[in-house]
């Protein structure tokens, strides 16, 4: 299977320093990946319904293992788990949080939802 997809990948630098970004990566007919783009792209598209699409498959990349990329190398090396989103709990409950924003008229101030 050959094709594409967005992958975080975490770059090991010439420097020894590492980089992580998500990168538009393609594969081999193994399904092993072979290359990427050379910066690391955001959500981008040409309308908004496009813009939102590449969003939505962008982000099914956080749920993906990291691909790691080997700088000296020049090629992928390996790949290690998903990253983790850390996750605010509440102080009392210890229930997960959720961050809701609220509507807000620019001369009354802020309204309920």
């Amino acid at each position: 299977m050959t094709g594409w997809n967005y992958r975080i990948v975490k770059t090991l630098l010439k420097t020894s320093g590492v980089n992580y970004a998500v990168h538009e990566v393609s594969y081999d007919e193994f399904d092993h990946p072979v290359m990427m783009t050379v910066r690391g792209i955001s959500p981008i598209g040409e309308s908004p319904a496009s813009f939102v699409e590449c969003y939505e498959m962008w982000k099914v990349a956080l749920k993906k293992p990291v691909l790691i990329f080997d700088d000296k190398q020049n090629k992928f090396v390996g790949e290690e788990p998903p990253i983790k989103i850390p996750v605010q709990t509440c102080d009392q409950c210890g229930r997960e949080m959720v961050k809701r924003e609220t509507w807000t008229c620019p001369i009354h101030g802020e309204d309920w939802e």
